[in-house]
């Protein structure tokens, strides 16, 4: 099952290019060059062959074949440049336009050419560089940051710290994929997109495969993903995946980072009524399968954690208060409209099951039957919350942080794994290895108390209170003058920095008077190698 992680707003469909046209129209006087044509095998325009042998010879014909487009009605030549504009010639021809047959220049009709889409394969190359480039550098920043156990668990650059450190000892491998620039040619549907290269862990070579076939689409499908244009990251088993970081703000790339490691960290699954992998279509009696529990409940907590409660750039309400309107929702269920209205008991938890349900569908069909699929990313919540009466309850009773990993730490990690082998040596080994925020984390009842669970499931009621008393009675951990610091990375700004580990460019003059920086310096680049301290909150 893939948790994904999508922003509010409704993703823009992506701009199709134009389709192939009619071939043979009468080229405008001037267009045609006849010994060229003959030295092709085409005598006349009128022997031009149809776009799909033209779709295989054009290539072949290096600059040459401009004489062939140019022969074309416009429509059709754009139609048949676009399928190529990976082609230099072919981009020159599409860039420059005819002043004869008065075509404008085509190269922003290409098929791809939605707002900041490539549309070229070079194009598309350059694109992923930047995307990793991106990934990299908030990376490299975020392994710098010391954490500040005073900061607590709600602490952005904490979390963004433990999940970058998630990736690097390899809980989870870590894709980051980019647009193709011909998705139109690749069957890919209105709203969605293209990506490359699925086969290439992070860090490694990636490329997909450009040749067309004789219909003029795309031949060669291996390594691309098509994905829902405004997913931002997901979670399919243990890898983790970014759709086109560098076109996002870095606030957003953080909190997708933080989301998507929740999900593999938060032990979603050891609990045997929700260990089941989603399958396709529904149950007969119409009431929620496992999957769908497991599913919100993994959400809710990503969603909880990416942007802690109190931070600047939180979208969700105060968990503890009291939710300030129940929401009425409709659903086409079984061929009738049916409408519930929510038992929510906190804000927080009412503004998190509202960004999942977004916005309605026309026909209210939250799951169609006849295609058997639902209605945008999470389309599964708003059906069965109106369908199934115990999901409903259950969502209504969700209304708390409930994880075994509220972290994102390894080192909780490594203990819960350890705990299930029951070996007292491996047990004291990942004790051992807990920092001071792990510890006062574990200690708090509230937020570790998944986690005791566990524990006194593995190891038996006794066992498990021992092991806990043990590590309440231990002393934090002094984290020395550098806790709750970062280290500036190459053209790191105070900006910068506040948007990365505070949430908005807001709390710059915040950060600047905690390091002693003079305000008309916020948009200056940092000198790489200083340590710059983080507020606590």
């Amino acid at each position: 099952m893939e948790s994904t992680r999508a922003p509010v707003v409704t993703p823009a469909p992506v701009v199709e290019g134009p389709a192939p046209a009619a071939v043979g129209a009468a080229p405008a006087t001037g267009t045609s060059n006849a010994s060229l044509l003959t030295a092709l095998g085409l005598a006349t325009t009128a022997s031009i062959p149809p776009i799909a042998e033209l779709a295989s010879l054009l290539p072949s014909l290096g600059a040459v074949g401009t004489v062939v487009l140019d022969a074309l009605a416009p429509d059709a030549a754009v139609a048949l440049a676009t399928a190529h504009s990976n082609l230099d010639w072919v981009s020159e021809w599409l860039a420059t336009g005819d002043p004869v047959t008065g075509r404008e220049p085509a190269l922003a009709a290409q098929p791809n050419a939605a707002a900041g889409q490539p549309t070229t394969f070079e194009e598309a190359m350059s694109m992923h560089a930047r995307d990793v480039a991106m990934v990299e550098r908030v990376f490299a920043s975020a392994r710098s940051i010391v954490p500040d156990p005073e900061a607590g668990p709600d602490s952005r650059p904490t979390l963004l710290h433990n999940s970058v450190e998630w990736l690097d000892e390899g809980e989870a491998n870590l894709v980051i994929l980019s647009p193709t620039h011909d998705g139109a040619l690749r069957g890919v549907a209105a709203g969605s997109t293209a990506y490359f290269d699925t086969r290439a862990s992070w860090g490694a070579d990636a490329t997909y495969d450009p040749t067309l076939d004789s219909a003029g689409k795309a031949k060669n499908n291996e390594g691309i993903k098509k994905q829902l244009s405004g997913v931002v990251g997901s979670m399919g088993g243990s890898t983790m995946t970014l759709y086109q970081p560098s076109t996002r703000a870095e606030t957003e790339l953080v909190e997708t980072v933080i989301h998507e490691v929740q999900h593999d960290a938060d032990q979603h699954g050891t609990d045997e009524r929700w260990d089941q992998e989603s399958a396709e279509g529904i149950t007969t009696d119409g009431s929620a399968p496992n999957w769908v529990y497991e599913s919100y409940r993994s959400e809710f907590r990503a969603y909880w954690l990416e942007n802690p409660p109190g931070s600047i750039d939180d979208d969700f309400g105060d968990p503890k208060g009291q939710v300030a309107k129940q929401l009425t929702i409709p659903a086409m269920v079984n061929g009738a409209v049916e409408m519930v209205t929510t038992a929510f008991v906190t804000q927080r938890q009412a503004d998190i099951f509202a960004h999942l349900m977004g916005g309605f569908p026309a026909d209210l069909q939250w799951y169609n039957p006849t295609t058997g699929k639902f209605f945008g990313a999470y389309g599964y919540v708003a059906h069965f919350y109106v369908a199934d009466p115990s999901f409903r309850q259950f969502v209504d009773s969700t209304f708390e942080l409930d994880t075994g990993n509220p972290l994102n730490s390894v080192r909780i990690q490594d203990l819960s794994m350890a705990i299930d082998t029951g070996n007292d040596g491996v047990i004291e080994d990942a004790v051992a290895a807990l920092d001071p925020l792990d510890r006062a984390v574990l200690r708090d009842r509230g937020t570790s108390d998944a986690m005791w669970k566990r524990a006194a499931e593995s190891l038996g009621g006794d066992y498990a209170r021992e092991l806990r008393l043990g590590i309440e009675s231990e002393s934090v951990v002094d984290a020395g003058e550098q806790a709750g610091t970062v280290v500036v990375q190459p053209g790191d700004t105070l900006t910068t920095l506040a948007e990365r580990y505070l949430g908005g460019a807001e709390r710059v003059a915040e950060l600047a008077e905690l390091n002693g920086i003079e305000l008309n310096t916020l948009d200056e680049v940092l000198a790489t190698g200083t340590r710059i301290h983080l507020p606590e909150s």
